[in-house]
């Protein structure tokens, strides 16, 4: 069971229709949302900001909400801890991004 998802934002790009749709998602089944120190200000509905080693030590899933760039950084992050990310494209090409924002709010086919 999932309790603790994480937030990674790009720096720029609006991302606030995936984050309502996510943290809406995490309120209604009782699932904490962690942020970067820096990116909260950014995230609607109520976080809890942390480090990046403490997000991925406590996240059961890190959601990456940009495009490639902050997919690579969520890697990064999730490196060796067997976390599993879930990339949502905010960008132009999106390579890496397994979702769009039209479709953060469905559940992921795998």
């Amino acid at each position: 069971m999932m309790s603790v998802v994480g937030l990674v934002l790009h720096p720029g790009r609006d991302s606030a229709p995936a984050m309502a749709t996510i943290t809406d998602w995490a309120r209604d089944r009782s699932v904490t949302v962690l942020g970067l120190d820096g990116e909260t200000k950014r995230i609607t509905g109520d976080v809890t900001t942390c480090t990046p080693q403490a997000m991925a030590e406590r996240a059961d899933l890190l959601v990456s909400l940009g495009g490639d760039g902050t997919m690579l950084r969520t890697m990064r992050l999730a490196f060796g801890t067997g976390t599993p990310v879930l990339g949502v494209n905010l960008g132009r090409l999106g390579f890496l991004a397994s979702r769009g924002t039209r479709s953060c709010g469905t559940r992921p086919t795998r």
